[in-house]
C-alpha cells in the first residue's frame, strides 16, 4: 500500500541519487501515480511534482534524481480509491501555513478522519483519499500556532487507533516522521543527513526501525527530538492464516463466495491486498455495509 521516501539534511544532498532511483523502481508494483517534493533551499518553498504515471517509467521521476536538494518527500502510489489515474489522490500534498510551504505524505488508511477534514477552515481536501483528509486535519493543528511538534504529536495521537498510520511531514527545515506499527518506517543517520523509507535503500547497513508511536524531530540533517505519541504499536497489520489458501482468506474477510487470486502474488502485491481488504472492510468482525471493490 504505497511507499514513502524523504530525507533532511545540513545543506545540499548530492548524494541521493542511487536512493531515489531504487525507490523510483517501486513505481512497478505501486503504479498508481507518483510524487515528490523538494527543496533545495530553506529561503523558498519546495519544488513538487505529482505525476499520474508510474515512477519507474517516468521521466519526471528520473530528473529528480538528477537535482540537489536539501530536503525531500516523495511517495509512489499503490491506490484504492479512484481516480487512480489522475493526480488528483498523488502525494505530497502542500498547503501554506504561517508563510512556509508544508508537505506531507502518508502510507496507510484511516477511519473518521473524513468527518473532521469537512470542517477544516485551513485546508479543502481536493481528491477522493484518507491521506489529504488527515492532512486537512494537520494543517489545522499546525494553524493554531504554537508548537509544531506538539500540534503534530497532538493529531498522530488522535488517530494513532484510527489505522494504518505512516507519514512524512516537512516545512523544509522542520521534517517530521511518525509510524504506529512495526515495520512501518525505517531511517538512516548519516554524519549530513536523516533518511527515511518504508523499506531501508541502498546497501541496508545502518537502516533503524522507527519506533511506533514515537513522533522523531530532523532538524538540518539531525534528529533533534523523539516524542511518544504513544508506548507502542497501536496497529497490527494482518497476515494471512497459514492454514488458509489466499482465496479462502480473501473469502472470509470480504465474504465472497468465490474468489480467484493468482497464486504466484509476490510478498509486496500480497501486502498490498491485504492492505486493500482492510480499508474496505475493517477489523475483523466489524460490521459495514457491503462496498463494491
Amino acid at each position: 500500500m504505497c511507499q514513502l521516501f524523504g530525507f533532511s539534511c545540513n545543506g545540499v544532498n548530492t548524494d541521493f541519487s542511487d536512493k531515489f532511483m531504487e525507490f523510483r523502481s517501486r513505481g512497478k508494483h505501486n503504479p498508481h501515480a507518483w510524487g515528490a517534493a523538494l527543496w533545495t533551499d530553506t529561503a523558498h518553498g519546495p519544488l513538487v511534482i505529482r505525476d499520474p504515471h508510474p515512477a519507474n517509467t517516468s521521466r519526471a521521476a528520473a530528473l529528480i534524481a538528477s537535482l540537489e536538494a536539501r530536503t525531500l518527500i516523495a511517495h509512489v502510489r499503490y491506490g484504492t480509491a479512484k481516480p487512480l489515474d489522475s493526480v488528483v489522490n498523488a502525494h505530497p500534498f502542500v498547503a501554506n501555513v504561517g508563510g512556509k510551504d508544508w508537505a506531507f505524505a502518508h502510507n496507510g488508511f484511516l477511519r473518521g478522519v473524513e468527518e473532521a477534514s469537512r470542517f477544516s477552515i485551513n485546508y479543502a481536501p481536493i481528491g477522493t483519499t484518507d491521506s489529504e483528509q488527515f492532512f486537512s486535519v494537520l494543517v489545522d493543528y499546525l494553524n493554531t500556532g504554537k508548537s509544531h511538534a506538539a500540534m503534530i504529536a497532538s493529531a498522530a495521537k488522535k488517530y494513532a487507533s484510527a489505522g494504518k498510520l505512516n507519514f512524512i511531514l516537512s516545512n523544509g527545515e522542520e521534517f517530521y516522521f511518525f509510524t504506529n506499527h512495526v515495520g512501518g518506517l525505517h531511517y538512516k543517520a548519516t554524519k549530513n543527513a536523516v533518511y527515511v523509507a518504508t523499506v531501508p535503500l541502498g546497501d541496508r547497513t545502518n537502516w533503524f526501525p522507527a519506533k511506533p508511536g514515537t513522533l522523531y524531530v530532523v532538524e538540518n540533517g539531525k534528529i533533534t527530538a523523539k516524542v511518544v505519541v504513544e508506548d507502542g504499536a497501536t496497529y497490527t497489520p494482518k497476515k494471512k492464516d497459514a492454514t488458509d489458501t489466499t482465496g479462502g482468506y480473501v473469502q472470509k474477510r470480504l465474504g465472497l463466495e468465490r474468489v480467484k487470486i493468482r497464486p504466484d502474488l509476490t510478498e509486496e502485491e500480497w501486502e498490498n491486498l491485504l492492505g486493500f481488504i482492510e480499508e474496505r472492510k475493517g477489523p475483523a468482525g466489524m460490521k459495514r455495509a457491503p462496498m463494491l471493490i
